[in-house]
């Protein structure tokens, strides 16, 4: 079960929505096949707690009397969450060692005497 929201979001974007609760379930314990005991537990923080604490957030669309999750919603919020991805993050790290790079060649060659 991921422990964050954003984590939890990120699972159910993995499925073709809509989706079940059940079919959540079995994708997040998938493949450890954990007793039935442990699958029923994640069903019922999911269908309780955490897919209701989403909706209410309106991160999510969720029908607590068909079991269904119809979509995940990006938000502002969840945007502003995810603004560091792996691409930004990428395009600042070659910023910043391009910048180091100009900086050092500055100081050497200003340092060199002609």
């Amino acid at each position: 079960m991921p422990e964050s929201d954003m984590a939890l979001l990120e699972e159910i974007a993995e499925l073709e929505a809509p989706v079940t609760v059940d079919e959540l379930a079995d994708h997040l314990i998938w493949p450890a096949d954990p007793p039935i005991e442990t699958w029923a537990d994640v069903h019922e923080l999911l269908y309780d707690e955490r897919l209701p604490t989403l909706e209410a957030r309106g991160l999510l669309a969720f029908d607590s009397e068909k079991g269904m999750i119809e979509h995940v919603r990006e938000t502002e919020d969840h945007a502003k969450e995810v603004w560091f991805s792996r691409p930004v993050l990428g395009l600042l790290s070659l910023v910043l060692l391009a910048t180091m790079l100009f900086l050092v060649s500055t100081v050497v060659v200003t340092a060199t005497p002609f």
